[in-house]
């Protein structure tokens, strides 16, 4: 759960007209993400009960679905990206829900990732920004470039093979 203000008045010490804050729920699963945001959506109204205020929630639509990685092209990427001397693991981790979550579940998609900084730093975190223009940044960048077109070929392949795929 992630949130901030983003309106509360403008004086400390004064209890404002109106107040808004903007929140952001994540799960590694649709239904855990479902059952989260209940819990948190009745502690904001418990809240309002408590102190005699109001509260109106809006969330945006639609819900962020829990990623689905394709076995078949996370297989097809392995062996490319091995074929790049890419060391393993190289398919991402269950992760929480996302935009790219909701693709996954109409076609067929993968997430891999490239190590960059030699297991010491991750995608949000400030080191990543110089491990991301370094030598290794690029080499990663022309990997992942080159080991996606490859999958993207093997699974076109694979597909035409394949009745109904």
């Amino acid at each position: 759960m992630h949130g901030i203000t983003t309106e509360a008045g403008t004086s400390p010490n004064a209890v404002p007209v109106r107040a808004t804050a903007s929140y952001e729920l994540r799960a590694l699963a649709a239904e855990d993400l479902a059952e989260l945001r209940a819990r948190v959506e009745d502690c904001f109204r418990a809240g309002a009960l408590a102190t005699g205020c109001e509260v109106t929630l809006e969330r945006p639509e639609p819900d962020y679905l829990d990623f689905q990685g394709d076995p078949a092209l996370i297989e097809l990427w392995t062996r490319n990206a091995r074929a790049l001397g890419r060391p393993e693991p190289v398919e991402r981790p269950p992760f929480a829900c996302t935009d790219m979550g909701n693709v996954s579940h109409v076609v067929p998609s993968i997430h891999p990732v490239l190590d960059i900084s030699g297991g010491v730093c991750g995608p949000h975190e400030p080191e990543f920004a110089k491990a991301a223009i370094s030598l290794a940044g690029e080499r990663a960048l022309l990997d992942g470039a080159t080991a996606m077109a490859w999958t993207a070929v093997d699974f076109a392949r694979a597909a035409g093979e394949t009745p109904g795929r």
